[in-house]
């Protein structure tokens, strides 16, 4: 018999509500929470599927993933997408395939890390020209770790260079990401599942048990482009789930995030009926999965972005027939 395994963590409403749909449409297949000691490189993961809804928390969780996925495990989402794709290079994947973005910089860390000697940084030039940077930026920003999952800890809001230079020195060795604040006029969150795509108005400037409450119209056009381009998005970047952000602002619309890593923790306050639309979709796609899965195969979704640099080609120009 074939097994699902579900990565939880954190056991919420939602988890418990995604192993019981797993479980009633699973059928022939055994699906149960996984339960993790230690790792041994002898060790062989028994499932088909993992779903994992809480390693981008819990970084010991991605090593137990990515020995399942090279045992021939379909891991959702890929552990080793964790390791190319973050904000900044989703950020430019969406550039060049001519999805707009708010103007971004990459800032170099404030301290030098621990261990690492003055005469390192003689490729850096210094001062820095932030006279530049604020010019093309423009303000407000916000600004945002570059290796971390962005959330309300550490996304600072600065309305002006004065709150910039209080809190950059504040961020230590981290490499930060300092970005335009768009003055949008609607919001909206897009869930892609497997080959399903739900859109949903969302504030990120309520408090978290608000933030479906935002009343921005959805209109078919704003469901068409969203759609399309988060499409396209999900298929380069080779996510099996994905939650992407976009922004309507001065009738443009815009990127905002783009490689949020999957977990628990963004689904906690889904109104019912995207828990139960979430939890239909995940299911179908764990079985499809697991109809599909193979021992003789890689069974991760790697997208296009690999896809077109294994044939040598500028995954920009890659067509979706290939």
């Amino acid at each position: 018999m074939k097994k699902i395994g579900l990565l939880s963590g954190e056991h919420t409403d939602f988890a418990e509500q995604l192993l019981h749909q797993l479980q009633q449409a699973m059928g022939n297949v055994s699906v149960q929470n996984i339960l993790i000691s230690h790792l041994l490189d002898q060790d062989i993961m028994d499932y088909q599927v993992i779903i994992d809804l809480i390693s981008p928390k819990i970084p010991f969780y991605r090593w137990y993933l990515k020995q399942a996925a090279l045992q021939g495990v379909a891991v959702c989402n890929n552990p080793f997408l964790w390791d190319g794709l973050n904000e900044w290079t989703a950020l430019l994947m969406a550039r060049k395939l001519h999805i707009d973005t708010p103007r971004t910089a990459i800032l170099p860390s404030w301290e030098k890390p621990p261990a690492v000697s003055e005469r390192a940084f003689g490729n850096l030039a210094f001062p820095l020209d932030w006279e530049n940077i604020f010019e093309y930026i423009g303000f407000p920003a916000v600004m945002m770790p570059a290796h971390q999952m962005p959330d309300e800890s550490n996304i600072h809001f600065l309305p002006d260079e004065k709150a910039f230079y209080r809190l950059h020195p504040l961020t230590g060795t981290q490499v930060m990401m300092l970005q335009q604040s768009l003055p949008w006029e609607a919001y909206f969150r897009c869930f892609a599942i497997g080959d399903q795509m739900q859109l949903v108005p969302y504030d990120p400037h309520r408090s978290a048990h608000q933030r479906y409450q935002a009343g921005f119209p959805l209109t078919a056009a704003h469901i068409e482009e969203i759609t399309s381009k988060a499409r396209k998005l999900q298929s380069f970047c080779g996510y099996d789930f994905q939650v992407s952000e976009w922004a309507v602002a001065n009738n443009q619309l815009y990127a905002v995030r783009l490689a949020q890593p999957f977990h628990e923790g963004l689904l906690s306050t889904l109104p019912d009926p995207m828990k139960d639309w979430l939890c239909d979709a995940i299911a179908q796609t764990a079985l499809q999965l697991a109809n599909t899965w193979s021992p003789d195969q890689d069974n991760l979704r790697w997208g296009k972005w690999p896809e077109a640099s294994i044939h040598r080609q500028a995954f920009w120009n890659w067509s979706f027939q290939h």
